[in-house]
């Protein structure tokens, strides 16, 4: 996982971390980026790169191949280290949009649980109501002379009528023994 730099602050105090180091010098070369950072821009950071130095607002934390960390900018690391920054940075960002990839897809599989929790329940409800509404014509043949949308409302009253009570209503008792409707 990279590092999370947010302000110069952070950058200045990691413990490893020095403004200014030297590269190529045949002793220390860039081993790896560690993180990318972007500052506002009323916050720019002198580039790390000795020779350099370039005030910018995005870079990279960047280690060296002696453990000591600095920070290179954008266009610094290419235009100083040539291939080997541009072949680090590369593998970073891909490493990066993998790392993404894999937690969009943590998060739509925590969806979908959910979702499918839900499909179920919504399953176990519609067979209930299919049932309600062949225990209501049985019970109240009067009912299938009306219009369908009156028939619904009536299912919709009963159902929320017994979702309240969670006991079947009391004009439906009377006609039929209760263990013999579930709703």
């Amino acid at each position: 996982m990279a590092i999370s730099v947010k302000t110069v602050e952070e950058l200045r105090d990691r413990p490893l971390y020095r403004e200014s180091l030297s590269f190529g010098d045949g002793i220390r070369e860039l081993l790896d980026i560690l993180g990318e950072y972007s500052f506002p821009d009323t916050k720019m950071v002198p580039c790390g790169i000795q020779g350099c130095r370039t005030p910018h607002m995005k870079g990279f934390l960047v280690i060296t191949t002696d453990g000591l960390e600095t920070n290179i900018g954008n266009v610094c690391g290419k235009k100083h280290l040539g291939v080997n920054f541009q072949e680090k940075r590369t593998a970073f960002r891909q490493k990066q949009g993998e790392a993404r990839n894999v937690e969009q897809i943590v998060e739509v599989k925590r969806l979908l649980e959910g979702l499918q929790s839900a499909l179920d329940d919504l399953q176990v409800r519609s067979g209930r109501i299919a049932r309600l509404k062949i225990f209501l014509n049985k019970a109240h043949p009067q009912l299938t002379r009306l219009g369908a949308s009156t028939v619904a409302v009536v299912v919709l009253a009963v159902i929320a009528l017994s979702v309240a009570t969670t006991s079947v209503p009391p004009t439906l008792t009377a006609t039929v023994p209760l263990g013999s409707v579930m709703v």
